[in-house]
């Protein structure tokens, strides 16, 4: 499965933002949300009909990646 991850060890960077835009454009079949101030899911709150999917277990990630038919997107956070 193809994955795209935004990321950087900084925070205020951008990344969410870059997010939103990547995932409008590429419609990844799955979106998981990493970063601890869930950024992109309280923005999908107000009004978005995105799945997000969130976790911290490593278990439930490698699960997640299994699947090769699917493109992922990953949204991380700063240090």
């Amino acid at each position: 499965m193809p994955v795209i991850c935004v990321a950087n060890s900084k925070g205020g960077t951008g990344k969410t933002t870059v997010s939103l835009n990547l995932i409008h454009h590429l419609q990844p079949d799955f979106i998981i949300d990493l970063d601890f101030h869930k950024g992109l899911s309280d923005i999908n709150r107000l009004g978005g009909n995105l799945e997000i999917h969130r976790t911290q277990e490593k278990a439930q990630l490698l699960e997640w990646f299994e699947d090769e038919s699917k493109l992922v997107f990953v949204d991380t956070g700063g240090v």
